[in-house]
């Protein structure tokens, strides 16, 4: 899949942690939490400043879910708008 114009395609970091026993553990700080995370799968031709494999920061209530509306595991696009910071891929 391809973003496309001033879109990003974000693979996100899960929220959640998996139990051996498959019980779902919310992380201590998930419902305070208004960031969410993530590194760049696709971006639009119209995107400055961001690369793939950076990882981004942006609203947790940002874009549209590409995977069934899957929150927790999907990928999701936003504008490129949207993000608030990158923690670039090539940084020491």
């Amino acid at each position: 899949m391809k973003a496309i114009g001033n879109n990003i395609i974000v693979k996100q970091d899960i929220l959640e942690k998996i139990s051996k026993s498959g019980i779902i553990l919310p992380n201590e700080d998930i419902r305070n939490k208004k960031m969410q995370s993530g590194i760049v799968l696709s971006i639009g031709e119209k995107v400055k400043d961001i690369k793939i494999g950076d990882k981004v920061f942006y609203n947790m209530h940002s874009g549209e879910f590409l995977n069934g509306n899957d929150e927790k595991l999907g990928n999701v696009i936003l504008k490129a708008e949207t993000i608030y910071c990158i923690e670039s891929s090539n940084e020491n």
